[in-house]
């Protein structure tokens, strides 16, 4: 009988889980007023369902990176005013998610409207600013269409991690660590994911359970790896990721090749120590 109970509370869950989600996609946070079970029966669960949050991160996009639409210097005016228009958008769609949930806790209230009304006014203006000045700086250093894009490629890959990914992505991992199931930090960061995808952004997605390999170059150990928390006497488990902290992000250049690097991910590995077993 308890595990009949059981089980269907966890049907319960999973259903309320599906309608959170189908009105998330309106915009809609809905009021947390249903308990499925006590918590007294709540199933032990293991560290990587606890993770789960981390993989909506997650971006995988067919999309292209918007700046190999550039064929001479004069694209990139029009590219940055579509950028612009994008970042418009994207704040429009914030304030409008706040209007239509005015009773979100204040201080998730508060960080949204930052996102909207500080941090992407200010990424609009580095567009209108400071990448007003790629144009002259292709136009004076650039003698052929792959030159152009190439320069052009590191200064919006520049702008993407200090403009969105340190302002506001970030700051979500750092939400959804202490909440994972935050309906207002999903619902943004799945905004936020889908302007970045529409730029050729992706991720280069890594797992629990799999094993670092040093040579990558998108991916480096958290000071957290050093700990005797993730010391390891076995051999045969030495890179072994426990944790994924941070999602590497890149450009998609070309699927079949290496694509560029806007900003590496973080993971915690374990670290072959034999001396820790004495």
């Amino acid at each position: 009988m308890v595990d009949l109970i059981a089980y269907e509370s966890m049907a319960a869950e999973e259903l309320l889980e599906q309608i959170k989600k189908f009105f998330r996609a309106k915009g809609i946070i809905l009021p947390t007023i249903f308990v499925t079970r006590d918590e007294t029966e709540k199933f032990s669960e293991s560290p990587a369902v606890n993770l789960q949050w981390v993989q909506s991160f997650i971006i995988q996009t067919d999309e292209p990176a918007f700046y190999l639409k550039i064929d001479s210097p004069d694209d990139i005016a029009i590219l940055n005013q579509d950028l612009e228009q994008a970042l418009s958008e994207l704040q429009d769609s914030l304030k409008k998610f706040l209007e239509n949930n005015r009773e979100l806790e204040e201080s998730l209230h508060s960080k949204i409207n930052t996102f909207a009304t500080a941090h992407l006014v200010q990424a609009k203006n580095a567009v209108k600013f400071r990448l007003k000045k790629l144009k002259t700086e292709v136009a004076n250093n650039c003698n052929t269409v792959e030159e152009l894009r190439e320069l052009a490629g590191k200064y919006y890959a520049t702008f993407i991690k200090q403009e969105l990914l340190e302002r506001i992505v970030y700051p979500l991992y750092d939400g959804l660590e202490q909440n994972p199931k935050e309906e207002a930090y999903l619902w943004v960061l799945n905004e936020v994911n889908r302007f970045l995808a529409d730029l050729g952004v992706m991720t280069i997605n890594i797992s629990v359970g799999e094993y670092w390999d040093e040579n990558n170059p998108f991916y480096f150990p958290a000071e957290e790896s050093t700990s005797d928390k993730y010391a390891t006497t076995n051999p045969d488990e030495k890179g072994l990721i426990c944790e994924v902290l941070r999602y590497a992000y890149v450009f998609q250049e070309n699927k079949d090749a290496d694509n560029r690097q806007i900003a590496e991910g973080i993971i915690i590995v374990k670290v072959y120590r034999p001396e820790v077993g004495l």
